[in-house]
């Protein structure tokens, strides 16, 4: 297979979430991580990515495309700087 032009970043999930518990007695980044084994607690971590995150919408050859892709205004302000990017014309919405 030959890929010319593609440009992104992927994120997959597992059928795990781990996370570092932030404790008075252990803060964040002195205890192992754990296993999320709480389902409110992988709804509670999914809701936040949506709050700061927003649908990736950008024109590209006279035609809105709409990947299934979420990115925050910060992230939609770097890819707006890609050379894929800026040498293709694409206009992110």
């Amino acid at each position: 297979m030959h890929l010319e032009n593609v440009c992104g970043l992927q994120l997959s999930f597992s059928g795990k979430v781990i996370y570092n518990k932030d404790t008075p007695k252990h803060p964040a980044g002195t205890v192992p991580w754990e296993v999320c084994e709480d389902w409110s607690t992988y709804e509670t971590l999914t809701a936040r990515i949506k709050e700061i995150t927003q649908p990736l919408k950008f024109e590209f050859d006279s035609k809105i495309r709409r990947p299934a892709v979420r990115i925050s205004a910060e992230a939609k302000e770097a890819f707006r700087n890609f050379c894929f990017v800026t040498s293709n014309n694409i206009s992110v919405l």
